[in-house]
């Protein structure tokens, strides 16, 4: 995949977070209602899904991909703790896998997730971190690890081999 695109452009893949491949699976009520009803099964799934995309995430890196964005939308309806619980630590543990490696990280999730985003912060991801600064106007608190990467950095990325967009260049 990389050796195709100009070394002045960022391969960025996306993969599905572990909350929302369980969803799928599962369903996203069912997903939802286990959280409380027989949380330790909703584990056992998660667990399975965080190999699967562990294993995709190694495929896209080895292909050639920098960055990758965890795509978790179903966890928007997840409390605070859920989706540490159910999402934060498993994105957290494949995160860690590539801890002092040149791969970054961004969690993305539609809506409005202002009642999550500390949790997100916490799971080792790389651009959420930015956002919460930019939207909340608060400060990063001090215990949490800043991206050697500045927001515009992120903002600046383009993405030209995006489905519908034409090539630039």
């Amino acid at each position: 995949m990389h050796t195709k695109i100009p070394p002045n452009i960022l391969c960025g893949a996306y993969v599905t977070g572990p909350y929302t491949l369980a969803g799928l699976l599962m369903g996203a009520e069912e997903a939802a209602i286990t959280t409380i009803m027989n949380p330790e099964y909703l584990h056992q799934v998660c667990q399975i899904t965080t190999i699967k995309i562990l294993d995709y995430v190694s495929l896209m890196v080895a292909a050639g991909a920098e960055i990758i964005c965890f795509l978790e939308p179903s966890s928007v309806m997840l409390g605070p703790d859920q989706f540490a619980e159910f999402s934060g630590k498993y994105i957290e543990s494949i995160c860690n896998k590539y801890k002092g490696t040149e791969i970054s990280f961004v969690y993305h999730i539609c809506g409005n997730t202002m009642h999550l985003i500390e949790k997100m912060a916490q799971s080792e991801v790389n651009a959420c971190v930015l956002y919460f600064q930019t939207f909340s106007k608060l400060s990063i608190p001090a215990e949490f690890e800043m991206s050697d990467k500045s927001l515009e950095y992120y903002e600046s990325l383009r993405f030209p081999y995006a489905p519908g967009i034409k090539p630039t260049w």
